[in-house]
Parts: C-alpha cells; sequence; structure tokens
C-alpha cells in the first residue's frame, strides 16, 4: 500500500468497490429523476434542502438526503470525478464504516452551510447535491496523501496539498468577489472545511489516547482507521 505521505508520482488504485458504488448510486438517482417527473418533482419538494421546509416543516431528513439528489448533469459528474479521484484512496485505505461516517459527515455538513447561509441573506432557497461529500474527501486526500505528486493537465508535476489548497483558495475568492451563485461555494466550502477539521480531530485524539499509544507499531501509525506507512521527506 502506498504511503500516506509518498512523495512520488501517484499512480492509479485499484477502484473500491464502495467509492465505486455510491458514485453508481449518485448517478442512478440523477437518471431516475431524468427519466421520471414525478419522482424528480418528489425529490426536490421532499429530498433537497429546502432552507424554509427544513425546520419550518420538520424535514430534519434534508441535510442527509440532499446528498444523492442533484439539480443538474454537470454537477453530478463534478461530485462522482471528486469521490472517485479523491474518495477512492481514502476508501481503500480506511474501515468501509469510517468512509462511509466521513463521507456523510461531510455532506451533512455542506447541506447545514447552506441552510445557515440562506437564513443569513433572509432568502429562501433549495439545494441539493453531494458537494459537501465531494470536498470533505478531497481536504481529507490533502492532509493524508498531500506529499504525493499528481500530473496537473497530464503534464505539470504537483503535489497534491498544493492543488487542494489552490482549489480552496479559488473557492474562497469565489465566494468573496464572484458573482455567481454564492450557495455552491458556500455548501463545498463546509464539506471541505468539516473533512479537514474532522480528520484532524481525529488525529489529535488518537495522538492523545493512551490505548491507541500503546498499540501503535514503530513502523505503523493507526490514523482514523488508516494505515499510514512512514517515508522519508522527500
Amino acid at each position: 500500500m502506498d504511503g500516506c505521505q509518498s512523495s512520488r508520482t501517484s499512480t492509479a488504485e485499484p477502484l473500491n468497490p464502495l467509492a465505486l458504488s455510491l458514485v453508481l448510486t449518485l448517478v442512478g438517482i440523477f437518471l431516475l429523476q431524468f427519466l421520471c417527473g414525478p419522482f424528480d418533482r418528489f425529490a426536490m419538494d421532499y429530498l433537497a434542502m429546502n432552507s424554509r421546509d427544513f425546520l419550518g416543516k420538520g424535514r430534519i431528513w434534508q441535510p442527509f438526503t440532499a446528498i444523492f439528489v442533484h439539480g443538474s448533469f454537470f454537477r453530478m459528474v463534478v461530485n462522482s470525478l471528486l469521490l472517485l479521484m479523491c474518495g477512492n484512496p481514502l476508501a481503500n485505505a480506511w474501515r468501509k464504516k469510517e468512509f462511509l461516517a466521513f463521507s456523510v459527515t461531510c455532506g451533512i455538513a455542506g447541506s447545514i452551510c447552506f441552510f445557515l447561509f440562506s437564513m443569513m441573506s433572509s432568502r429562501g432557497a433549495i439545494w441539493c447535491g453531494a458537494s459537501g461529500v465531494s470536498f470533505g474527501l478531497l481536504g481529507a486526500y490533502g492532509l493524508v496523501y498531500g506529499k504525493r505528486r499528481i500530473l496537473l493537465f497530464f503534464c505539470i508535476p504537483m503535489r497534491v496539498k498544493v492543488l487542494v489548497s489552490a482549489c480552496f483558495i479559488l473557492l474562497f475568492l469565489l465566494l468573496v468577489f464572484g458573482t455567481g451563485r454564492k450557495a455552491d461555494q458556500v455548501v463545498c466550502l463546509g464539506g471541505g472545511i468539516c473533512g479537514v477539521v474532522l480528520l484532524k480531530l481525529i488525529w489529535l485524539w488518537q495522538n492523545r489516547s493512551p490505548s491507541q499509544a500503546a498499540t501503535r507499531e514503530s513502523e505503523t501509525s493507526r490514523i482514523g482507521g488508516l494505515e499510514v506507512m512512514d517515508d522519508d521527506e522527500a
């Protein structure tokens, strides 16, 4: 298994069944929305995150169900690609329950950030999509595999942590200075920050846990269910 802090250019990893299943679920639900008008209306009315209905009508399931429905083909494709590129290595390394819990937590965090943003702007709005999940996994990927090198545009070698940092800086600049739909940047940043903070909290907790420290072997460490090989710095 590749080291968490590997400094070599990353290579293709085996496709994880869990990550693939999540992507197929997103694609399948979107196709059902596209092909079945009544289901699409049901999804937008009851499953998507509605800032007025979430608490106003007690639809407290929406921060979770909004993860699995999409309002546009482009957003579904982007989220699916990010889930495969960033989530697949993590799914290969983490336990299934940990990966699912981490992903869902980031998705719900993105939905809640959208709700808070909508309340501050005093406008009711609807959101759906797995952007919180995909950007939460992007943030975690940048932490775990930050020293890996990837080929940007298939020709420019770049460390993962540099590319991920640039993505989040761009999102922040779009949120502050952009003129587009700011809810998109809010959800992406909310999920991404949740992923980074959550993983760091896991590391902090396990580093302070006597039981974890006692069972940690010299050549490996247990971080959020991930076996981390101690590679040398580049």
